[in-house]
Protein backbone atom coordinates (compact mmCIF):
# COMPACT_ATOMS: atom_id res chain seq x y z
CA UNK A 1 0.00 0.00 0.00
CA UNK A 2 0.99 3.64 -0.29
CA UNK A 3 1.52 3.97 3.48
CA UNK A 4 3.91 1.01 3.63
CA UNK A 5 5.75 2.15 0.52
CA UNK A 6 6.20 5.69 1.88
CA UNK A 7 8.00 4.35 4.96
CA UNK A 8 10.57 2.47 2.90
CA UNK A 9 11.16 5.24 0.35
CA UNK A 10 11.29 8.11 2.83
CA UNK A 11 14.94 7.49 3.60
CA UNK A 12 16.05 6.27 0.16
CA UNK A 13 18.11 8.36 -2.22
CA UNK A 14 20.09 7.72 -5.39
CA UNK A 15 23.64 8.72 -6.27
CA UNK A 16 24.81 10.92 -9.10
CA UNK A 17 25.61 7.74 -11.06
CA UNK A 18 21.89 6.96 -11.41
CA UNK A 19 21.25 10.42 -12.89
CA UNK A 20 24.26 9.93 -15.19
CA UNK A 21 22.82 6.66 -16.46
CA UNK A 22 19.68 8.48 -17.58
CA UNK A 23 21.51 11.48 -19.05
CA UNK A 24 23.73 9.08 -21.02
CA UNK A 25 20.60 7.42 -22.40
CA UNK A 26 18.74 10.61 -23.40
CA UNK A 27 21.68 12.92 -24.16
CA UNK A 28 22.71 16.01 -22.25
CA UNK A 29 21.11 18.44 -24.69
CA UNK A 30 17.77 16.67 -24.67
CA UNK A 31 14.66 18.75 -24.00
CA UNK A 32 12.98 15.86 -22.19
CA UNK A 33 11.24 16.91 -19.00
CA UNK A 34 11.25 14.92 -15.78
CA UNK A 35 7.75 13.74 -16.73
CA UNK A 36 9.09 12.55 -20.10
CA UNK A 37 11.93 10.70 -18.39
CA UNK A 38 9.45 8.91 -16.13
CA UNK A 39 7.30 7.92 -19.12
CA UNK A 40 10.13 6.99 -21.52
CA UNK A 41 12.86 5.66 -19.20
CA UNK A 42 11.73 4.96 -15.64
CA UNK A 43 8.47 3.10 -16.30
CA UNK A 44 9.74 0.97 -19.22
CA UNK A 45 13.00 0.04 -17.46
CA UNK A 46 11.22 -0.93 -14.23
CA UNK A 47 8.13 -2.56 -15.75
CA UNK A 48 9.31 -6.17 -15.35
CA UNK A 49 9.94 -5.75 -11.61
CA UNK A 50 7.15 -3.18 -11.04
CA UNK A 51 9.51 -1.25 -8.78
CA UNK A 52 10.92 2.22 -8.36
CA UNK A 53 13.96 3.29 -10.35
CA UNK A 54 15.90 3.41 -7.07
CA UNK A 55 14.95 -0.20 -6.30
CA UNK A 56 16.21 -1.19 -9.75
CA UNK A 57 19.66 0.08 -8.68
CA UNK A 58 19.56 -1.21 -5.10
CA UNK A 59 21.79 -4.18 -5.87
CA UNK A 60 24.68 -1.71 -6.20
CA UNK A 61 25.04 -0.23 -2.72
CA UNK A 62 27.06 2.72 -4.02
CA UNK A 63 24.01 3.84 -6.05
CA UNK A 64 21.31 3.77 -3.38
CA UNK A 65 21.57 4.91 0.22
CA UNK A 66 19.97 7.00 2.91
CA UNK A 67 18.81 10.26 1.31
CA UNK A 68 20.97 13.26 2.15
CA UNK A 69 19.46 15.87 -0.19
CA UNK A 70 15.86 16.48 -1.25
CA UNK A 71 15.37 17.58 -4.89
CA UNK A 72 12.33 19.80 -5.44
CA UNK A 73 11.36 20.24 -9.09
CA UNK A 74 8.44 20.64 -11.45
CA UNK A 75 7.58 17.69 -13.66
CA UNK A 76 7.89 20.13 -16.55
CA UNK A 77 11.53 20.88 -15.66
CA UNK A 78 14.10 19.83 -18.25
CA UNK A 79 15.81 16.73 -16.91
CA UNK A 80 19.20 18.03 -18.05
CA UNK A 81 18.70 21.10 -15.80
CA UNK A 82 17.95 18.81 -12.87
CA UNK A 83 21.03 16.76 -13.72
CA UNK A 84 23.29 19.82 -13.81
CA UNK A 85 22.25 20.91 -10.32
CA UNK A 86 22.50 17.39 -8.89
CA UNK A 87 25.96 17.02 -10.42
CA UNK A 88 27.18 20.38 -9.08
CA UNK A 89 25.88 19.55 -5.60
CA UNK A 90 27.44 16.10 -5.71
CA UNK A 91 30.84 17.49 -6.75
CA UNK A 92 30.78 20.18 -4.03
CA UNK A 93 29.91 17.55 -1.44
CA UNK A 94 32.63 15.17 -2.66
CA UNK A 95 35.19 17.93 -2.11
CA UNK A 96 34.05 17.94 1.53
CA UNK A 97 34.23 14.15 1.74
CA UNK A 98 30.44 13.72 1.65
CA UNK A 99 28.66 11.17 -0.57
CA UNK A 100 25.27 12.53 -1.59
CA UNK A 101 22.15 10.46 -2.14
CA UNK A 102 19.33 12.47 -3.72
CA UNK A 103 15.66 12.02 -2.88
CA UNK A 104 14.16 12.59 -6.33
CA UNK A 105 10.52 11.54 -6.53
CA UNK A 106 10.76 10.45 -10.16
CA UNK A 107 13.32 7.83 -9.13
CA UNK A 108 12.37 7.04 -5.53
CA UNK A 109 8.58 6.75 -5.82
CA UNK A 110 7.35 3.57 -7.51
CA UNK A 111 5.84 5.10 -10.64
CA UNK A 112 3.85 1.93 -11.35
CA UNK A 113 1.94 2.39 -8.09
CA UNK A 114 1.52 6.07 -8.78
CA UNK A 115 0.11 5.76 -12.30
CA UNK A 116 -1.80 2.49 -11.85
CA UNK A 117 -3.55 3.35 -8.60
CA UNK A 118 -3.97 7.06 -9.18
CA UNK A 119 -2.65 9.91 -7.21
CA UNK A 120 -2.84 9.91 -3.47
CA UNK A 121 -4.23 12.94 -1.71
CA UNK A 122 -2.28 16.14 -1.14
CA UNK A 123 -2.04 15.46 2.60
CA UNK A 124 -0.12 12.22 1.92
CA UNK A 125 2.38 14.04 -0.32
CA UNK A 126 2.72 16.92 2.14
CA UNK A 127 3.47 14.54 5.00
CA UNK A 128 5.96 12.58 2.90
CA UNK A 129 7.76 15.73 1.73
CA UNK A 130 7.85 17.20 5.23
CA UNK A 131 9.29 14.01 6.73
CA UNK A 132 11.80 13.56 3.93
CA UNK A 133 13.03 17.17 4.05
CA UNK A 134 13.35 16.90 7.81
CA UNK A 135 15.43 13.73 7.46
CA UNK A 136 17.71 14.98 4.67
CA UNK A 137 18.51 18.46 6.06
CA UNK A 138 19.53 19.73 2.58
CA UNK A 139 17.47 20.65 -0.46
CA UNK A 140 17.90 21.59 -4.10
CA UNK A 141 15.03 23.74 -5.39
CA UNK A 142 14.69 23.98 -9.15
CA UNK A 143 12.61 26.98 -10.19
CA UNK A 144 12.35 26.29 -13.87
CA UNK A 145 10.45 26.53 -15.98
CA UNK A 146 9.46 29.87 -14.57
CA UNK A 147 6.24 31.55 -15.54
Amino acid sequence: TWGEHSKSMMRCGVSLAVFERVINEIGFYSDLTTFDVVQQIVIPWTRARCCSFAELHADRSEHVGRATCFVSHAWSSRFSDVFELVKATSIQSQLKGIKEYFWFDSFVVNQHDHFQHGSVDQEWWSNLFQQTISETKRMIVILSPWG
